[in-house]
């Protein structure tokens, strides 16, 4: 998780304990974080992004007016047979509804309009 207090040389180490192997190919540093969340304040067009809790991504969601929800799911990268519940964060540049159904619906078809993606 990303804390505010979190030196920048110690970002990357930390959060590379948490993925399942040979699943990211790439990470971002802190500086790339903020870069990413920098850029996502200007932008005009809607943006949904997903990840775990974070401190930093909570202070750039309050300066820019974004709307944040959080999902709790069972973490199905774990390989034990009872799956530890996770918080699953989801911000956005524009309202997102209450509730996780209408919520998960509204994903899947934005993911539906990414060439690629199935859902």
């Amino acid at each position: 998780m990303l804390q505010r207090s979190e030196s920048h040389g110690n970002w990357g180490k930390r959060n590379r304990k948490r993925l399942a192997p040979g699943k990211h190919a790439h990470l971002l540093s802190y500086n790339g974080h903020l870069k990413l969340l920098q850029t996502l304040g200007t932008i005009k067009r809607k943006f949904l992004l997903s990840g775990y809790p974070s401190a930093l991504y909570d202070k750039h969601a309050e300066k820019f007016g974004w709307c944040k929800r959080e999902i709790r799911i069972d973490n199905k990268a774990s390989a034990k047979k009872v799956k530890e519940i996770k918080t699953e964060c989801l911000w956005a540049n524009y309202e997102l509804p209450l509730e996780i159904t209408p919520l998960t619906r509204l994903i899947q078809q934005q993911l539906q309009g990414i060439q690629g993606v199935n859902c």
